[in-house]
């Protein structure tokens, strides 16, 4: 406890405050809208999709959902991988 209290005096002898500082940044994700995309294997089954185009497209990556989920799961990584050149 001893070490605790100095550690807090030393600290705030600094001038620094003994509350965690949290660094913000404000960033900025280009828009990039859905394409809905529908293929037809040649078995007959459908397969849904969303197409996001990079501006400067470095290379396309597929994301493929499973287990009765949706392809709404990516919305968010989507945007990430367009924001960063990856269509």
């Amino acid at each position: 406890m001893r070490a605790y209290l100095a550690l807090a005096e030393a600290v705030s002898a600094c001038g620094a405050s003994s509350e965690p500082q949290i660094a913000t940044h404000q960033v900025t994700v280009p828009v990039v809208v859905a394409s809905p995309v529908m293929l037809t294997a040649t078995d007959g089954v459908r397969i849904n999709s969303n197409y996001r185009r990079a501006t400067a497209p470095k290379a396309l990556i597929l994301l493929f959902n499973q287990a009765g989920s949706g392809r709404s799961e990516y919305a968010t990584i989507a945007l990430g991988l367009a924001a960063a050149s990856y269509s």
